[in-house]
C-alpha cells in the first residue's frame, strides 16, 4: 500500500479515470468487476491493499462516501473468494472436510446460492448507499445531539467494586478509610 502510493500510482489512475469520461457508477461498476476477478486468485488483504490506494483518491472527486465504499469492497472480496476457478473460501472448505466422498465441484455447487445472494445484497448497496449508511449515520446523529454526561467533581467511582473511590478501602490502621 505505502509502495503504490509511493510510486504515485493513485494520481495516474485518478488522471486517467478523469480523462475516460467514466461516470461515478461506470468507476464502481469496473471497480466491483476487478474485485470479484481478484478474489478468485488472491486473499481479502492483499486484493483491498492493491484497490483501495488506487480508487479513492478517484473517487474522492466525486465526493463518495468511504463508509460506502469499505462495506462494498468487502462484499465483493466475499463474493470473490466463494467464485470459481479459485474460490480460495472454497478450496478451505473442502480441505477441511473429513468427508472424502465431498468433492472440490460439490462444494462450489453449495456455494452459489450464497454468492448470488451476496451478489443481490451487493447490488442493492451499490444501488442505495442509505441501506449501508443507515446505522453509521444514526450513530454519529447520536453522538451529535447528545451532550456527554457530567460529573461532579470530587467523586468518582470504583471500577471493581461499584463504589465511591476511597470508601473502606482495605489496609491496616490509618491505610483503612471509611466513606463520608
Amino acid at each position: 500500500s505505502r509502495m503504490v502510493t509511493l510510486t504515485g500510482i493513485p494520481n495516474e489512475m485518478e488522471a486517467a479515470i478523469n480523462h475516460l469520461g467514466l461516470g461515478f457508477y461506470g468507476i464502481i461498476a469496473i471497480y466491483l468487476v476487478v474485485i470479484i476477478i481478484l478474489g478468485t486468485i488472491l486473499d481479502s488483504g492483499s486484493i483491498m491493499l492493491i484497490t483501495v490506494p488506487i480508487i479513492v483518491p478517484a473517487l474522492a472527486t466525486f465526493g463518495a462516501d468511504l463508509i460506502w465504499l469499505g462495506i462494498i469492497t468487502i462484499i465483493a472480496v466475499e463474493v470473490g473468494l466463494l467464485t470459481p476457478p479459485l474460490g480460495i473460501a472454497c478450496f478451505v472448505i473442502q480441505n477441511n472436510l473429513k468427508d472424502t466422498e465431498i468433492t472440490l465441484n460439490d462444494v462450489f455447487a453449495g456455494a452459489a446460492p450464497f454468492a448470488v445472494t451476496m451478489v443481490v445484497v451487493l447490488a442493492l448497496v451499490t444501488i442505495f448507499p442509505e441501506i449501508a449508511l443507515f446505522l453509521p449515520r444514526v450513530k454519529l446523529w447520536r453522538a451529535e445531539t447528545k451532550p456527554p454526561p457530567r460529573r461532579k467533581a470530587g467523586r468518582g467511582f470504583s471500577f471493581r467494586r461499584g463504589r465511591p473511590i476511597g470508601c473502606l478501602r482495605s489496609g491496616r490502621g490509618r491505610a483503612r478509610q471509611r466513606c463520608r
